[in-house]
């Protein structure tokens, strides 16, 4: 297993279709995957950590993004602009240490099931077919910024 102690970018790839960390467990920056118009996969299952940002933006054929085992996210969360992702799922992630960002304008799921500390708004914003998102564990967060969705219903705990 593997820990990058700087930030990893891949970035402008205009042909990259598949991007695979089997080994990675840590970043010690941040982790970006920004404008790789093709890249249809991102696999970064062995992941826990991350203590920048995370930055995945512009993958446009990207259909959905799983971190199955990340815990932590250091810096912001930003995941937007992309034309084809439905579903994001982070089912390990606790702690994001500055602001979520989420918009994608056909995505469809958000999971976070046990997402519990937030260091700034958790903002989800321009996702039109948004059907499911779940944070259902969250207890401590700067704000919370739901707009431009068609939920029929969201899962929070009480914020304190």
């Amino acid at each position: 297993m593997q820990i990058i102690t700087g930030s990893i970018r891949v970035m402008d790839n205009p042909d990259l279709i598949t991007i695979n960390f089997t080994d990675l467990i840590g970043v010690g920056g941040s982790l970006t995957f920004y404008d790789n118009r093709l890249l249809t996969h991102i696999s970064a299952n062995s992941v826990q950590r991350i203590d920048g940002r995370l930055y995945v933006v512009a993958n446009h054929a990207l259909p959905s993004f799983h971190l199955p085992v990340l815990q932590y996210v250091g810096g912001a969360l930003t995941i937007g602009t992309h034309q084809l992702l439905v579903n994001i799922s982070a089912c390990k992630l606790v702690g994001v240490g500055d602001r979520p960002w989420i918009t994608s304008t056909v995505l469809l799921v958000i999971d976070f099931p046990i997402l519990s500390e937030i260091g700034g708004d958790f903002d989800v914003t321009g996702n039109a077919m948004l059907i499911d998102t779940s944070a259902s564990s969250l207890i401590k967060s700067g704000g919370v910024s739901i707009s431009q969705t068609t939920l029929p219903w969201l899962v929070f705990a009480c914020l304190h």
